[in-house]
């Protein structure tokens, strides 16, 4: 790999520590359970990462990537936004799109969104207060310009 050069770099990386959340909602009135389920245990995965710590190390990885990355080829990264809470938004998608956009070379080109249907519609929060079902997925495309 690192002899190479390639033309598109795709990734779905692990969204900060959401897996090690314990589940709510849907999952847990169905099973009964609301266990975390983390991808692994190691503290380098970026499954495991505070948010803020979780931009900084996808920026370092990210930046490795696309130094493989051929001129005027692409990197594209999927990410989901996390629920808001009452102290912070969680635009993952905006945050993600200024972290590799401060890679040198790297230009932001647009983005996709993917219905996801494998996400099950459910009145989240309901009677209490209102929740927002997470049904898509940004698909985020960058041009390496150099």
């Amino acid at each position: 790999i690192n002899e190479r050069e390639f033309d598109l770099i795709l990734t779905d990386p692990p969204y900060s520590n959401l897996m090690n959340r314990p589940k709510n909602g849907h999952k847990k009135k169905l099973y009964r359970r609301n266990d975390p389920t983390p991808f692994s245990n190691l503290l380098n995965d970026l499954g495991n990462l505070s948010y803020n710590d979780f931009l900084v190390k996808l920026h370092e990885i990210l930046s490795i990537a696309v130094s493989r990355l051929k001129n005027k080829k692409y990197l594209v990264v999927f990410c989901r936004d996390l629920q808001p809470t009452p102290d912070h938004p969680y635009l993952l998608h905006a945050d993600v799109i200024n972290t590799i956009s401060k890679i040198p070379g790297i230009v932001y080109r647009g983005m996709r969104i993917w219905h996801d249907s494998a996400v099950d519609l459910y009145p989240f929060g309901y009677p209490y207060a209102f929740v927002m079902n997470q049904m898509h997925q940004y698909i985020l495309i960058f041009r390496k310009e150099i």
